[in-house]
């Protein structure tokens, strides 16, 4: 028994042993005086714990086997990337915070909202693909004006009325 090293503290005998008097030495995996500390590439990153040899708990805003990859709210909506903790990078078709927000041309002049990237659907009384164009409703005589604004007919010289169809005398 004078052979046998001793330790003390005494090496955790599942992660190494007491090779020479208080000197343990680490299985695979393994670091510490005693031979209790997990070692795990990278660290974990900084972002969670090593809690056994290349296993990481990561902390609640990051994800992955090493630690390495941010959360943020609903993945960004699959519109962008999440590059870092709650931020989103939106692609160029979308914005907000959580890349929700569709973005179109002009932002559909106000006179409709965006529904979709590109795609807007236009309020009453405009038209048109950024909703810039005007409807009047009974329609301008096209001969006698034009639809300035929605609903409003902008009649030519010598004519007025809603629709351009009296003539000014």
């Amino acid at each position: 028994t004078c052979n046998i090293p001793i330790c003390d503290p005494t090496c955790n005998p599942s992660n190494g042993y007491c090779a020479s008097p208080e000197m343990c030495q680490c299985n695979e995996g393994w670091t510490g005086d005693t031979c209790n500390v997990p070692i795990c590439t990278g660290n974990c990153n900084s972002n969670g714990n090593c809690v056994s040899p290349e296993e990481c708990e990561c902390n609640s805003e990051w994800s992955g086997d090493t630690c390495n990859i941010p959360i943020c709210i609903s993945n960004c909506n699959s519109n962008g990337d999440c590059t870092s903790p709650g931020v989103c990078q939106c692609s160029s078709e979308w914005t907000g915070d959580t890349c929700d927000i569709p973005v179109c041309t002009s932002n559909c002049n106000s006179n409709g909202d965006c529904t979709s990237p590109g795609v807007c659907q236009c309020n009453n009384g405009w038209s048109g693909d950024t909703c810039i164009v005007p409807i009047c409703n009974p329609t301008c005589n096209p001969s006698n004006g034009y639809c300035a604004s929605s609903g409003v007919c902008q009649c030519y010289n010598g004519w007025s009325g809603d629709t351009c169809n009296v003539p000014v005398c």
